[in-house]
């Protein structure tokens, strides 16, 4: 895989990751 395809899914990864612990903590608190 290239650089340009790589790329993506990483940043989509990440994103996921930042948003599962984000839901967690509101479901948490309300």
């Amino acid at each position: 895989m290239s650089n340009a395809d790589l790329l993506p899914s990483l940043l989509f990864k990440i994103n996921q990751n930042q948003l599962a612990p984000e839901a967690w903590i509101m479901e948490l608190t309300f």
